[in-house]
């Protein structure tokens, strides 16, 4: 057998968001993966390569392709890739400098996913368009989403239009200080 090892890193001499010194970042470790090449010289061939997994997933991610073709291009879990896409989450979120005064909560079932199979939905309470959609009915999710808007953009929001679920009602007392909660009447009936 032959078998020859390389690493796949990316290099850096800064951090590019932060301008940190390269020798502070944190690298992720590396995931190997065994390669079948050609025979040579009537000897089963392979190719050990170390890659950074998620500097690997990250460029995947950066093409349009489904999360399957980029599982199979990784030869990752389904679960490793989301937990990379969502390691990105708090990153690319900028503060959010507004946000509807009035605004309708609620929950949807959803593909399953590590979250959970519901989803959280925010619309418009004015025009009754889709605002935003949350992964997740974990308070904490609420609670960290909506901390991404300014505090003074957050105490604007005056409605709140829900139904009786008890997690949004502590979110509005932690995120929107000035909101009142309105009872959708047909959770009612």
């Amino acid at each position: 057998m032959i078998l020859a090892e390389a690493a796949l890193i990316r290099t850096f001499h800064c951090c590019p968001l932060c301008k940190v010194s390269s020798e502070a970042l944190v690298r992720n470790g590396k995931k190997v993966s065994m390669i079948l090449l050609n025979r040579c010289v009537n000897k089963q061939t392979y190719f050990r390569l170390k890659k950074q997994v998620h500097y690997h997933v990250l460029e995947e991610l950066t093409e349009h392709q489904s999360m399957k073709n980029i599982v199979n291009h990784c030869h990752l879990s389904v679960t490793t890739v989301q937990r990379t896409l969502s390691s990105l989450a708090f990153e690319t979120k900028i503060r959010k400098k507004w946000l509807r005064k009035c605004l309708l909560f609620d929950e949807f079932r959803s593909l399953t996913t590590y979250h959970g199979t519901f989803c959280f939905s925010c619309m418009d309470g004015n025009t009754g368009n889709l605002f935003d959609i949350l992964p997740s009915l974990r308070k904490k999710d609420f609670v960290a989403y909506f901390m991404h808007f300014d505090r003074k953009v957050r105490e604007k929001a005056r409605h709140i239009v829900t139904d009786v679920n008890a997690p949004y009602f502590s979110l509005m007392k932690e995120c929107f200080p000035n909101a009142k909660a309105i009872v959708a009447c047909f959770h009612i009936v």
